[in-house]
């Protein structure tokens, strides 16, 4: 009989993509910087996400994965897990978030090779908790967005709590970045970084 592998077994020891820069513009004035000085970039996403968005998000994950960047997320809203998908197709680290403790915690099916492999680390700000609530989710997201270095928010619905989040998180001086569209208006209005499509993604800069 197949073991399922739990987080806390040991495990024996795995269309050409425009490019993103984050960019100043005169709606912020926040340091220049680009995606490619950061060493790990969390990855937030409302549950509902609109569809030009969503490709963006894709071709962030498909460079981020050529370049070798380490993208956190709980990797729950189906962005968020389509994204996952593409970044397992490389070899970079992923750290996945959990909203409850990760003791016991059962990893799925399709991730148990990459947990094996040491591709995914499990990782939860939700000490103690066995379930997962909406208020485990938020303080998932939090903890996300703390080991991080950057925090890519894909979209956040307006009034929602993702956007509260990242009210938060610019508030406190975290860097924020967001995809340069109409849709994500409310996040750089308040201080997130617009994203926009340049002709190469330079991650040479990298920490590490």
């Amino acid at each position: 009989m197949n073991h399922t592998p739990t987080v806390g077994d040991t495990v024996s020891t795995g269309r050409k993509p425009s490019a993103l820069n984050a960019t100043t513009t005169s709606r912020q004035s926040a340091p220049e910087s680009t995606v490619g000085q950061a060493q790990q970039i969390a990855l937030l996403c409302s549950a509902r996400c609109p569809g030009d968005l969503i490709l963006k998000a894709y071709d962030f994950a498909v460079q981020a994965c050529a370049a070798g960047v380490t993208i956190i997320s709980g990797f729950h809203s189906a962005v968020e897990r389509d994204c996952l998908s593409l970044l397992l197709k490389g070899k970079q680290k992923v750290i996945l978030c959990l909203a409850r403790d990760a003791t016991g915690w059962r990893v799925p099916a399709h991730l148990r090779r990459a947990v094996a492999e040491g591709r995914i680390e499990i990782r939860s700000g939700c000490t103690g908790e066995r379930r997962v609530t909406a208020k485990t989710a938020v303080l998932r997201n939090e903890y996300v967005a703390q080991i991080a270095d950057q925090v890519l928010v894909v979209y956040a619905t307006p009034g929602g709590k993702l956007e509260a989040l990242t009210h938060r998180l610019i508030a406190n001086g975290k860097l924020v970045l967001t995809f340069d569209a109409p849709y994500n208006e409310n996040l750089i209005a308040h201080g997130a970084r617009p994203l926009e499509t340049r002709d190469g993604l330079d991650m040479s800069q990298r920490k590490g």
